[in-house]
């Protein structure tokens, strides 16, 4: 057995690595003249990736048509069938509904009390709903009577 070689303790032999790794830079630093600004790029590029990502949650408009569209076509869909553009949104359930799931979600005394902000859509498409006629007269009749 040839016990020449001997093993060195966990704490000596880090300190030897970074013993050879500052060996290592002095000699990078004398081939290289530009050592330090390699180095200082380097940091940099490890900031900017980390600059590059955003949350999830924050959505980012990429695309310049999104926002000239017209109003009318930015108006999301009602939550409850998927289907028609949401006229209303309600403040305390908070999602947006069609006139007819509306109608039906908000049909109860307690739910009633609910504040609602209505949307500029077209006219025709809400005067077609009965609910939307009894909301105008309810709205409107104090000036007329």
């Amino acid at each position: 057995m040839d016990n020449s070689k001997k093993k060195r303790s966990k704490h000596k032999q880090k300190a030897y690595n970074k013993h050879r790794n500052k060996k290592k830079e002095i000699e990078e630093k004398k081939k290289n003249k530009n050592y330090k600004k390699n180095k200082y790029k380097q940091k940099n590029k490890n900031k900017n990736k980390n600059k590059k990502k955003h949350s999830k949650k924050e959505k980012k408009i990429t695309k310049l048509s999104q926002i000239t569209q017209p109003v009318e076509k930015r108006i999301p869909k009602c939550e409850n069938c998927h289907k028609k553009k949401s006229q209303f949104y309600c403040i305390k359930c908070e999602a947006y509904y069609c006139v007819e799931c509306e109608e039906q979600i908000h049909k109860f005394s307690a739910i009633k009390k609910h504040k609602k902000h209505l949307f500029k859509a077209p006219y025709n498409e809400l005067v077609k709903s009965k609910f939307f006629n009894f909301y105008f007269f309810l709205f409107f009749r104090r000036f007329f009577f």
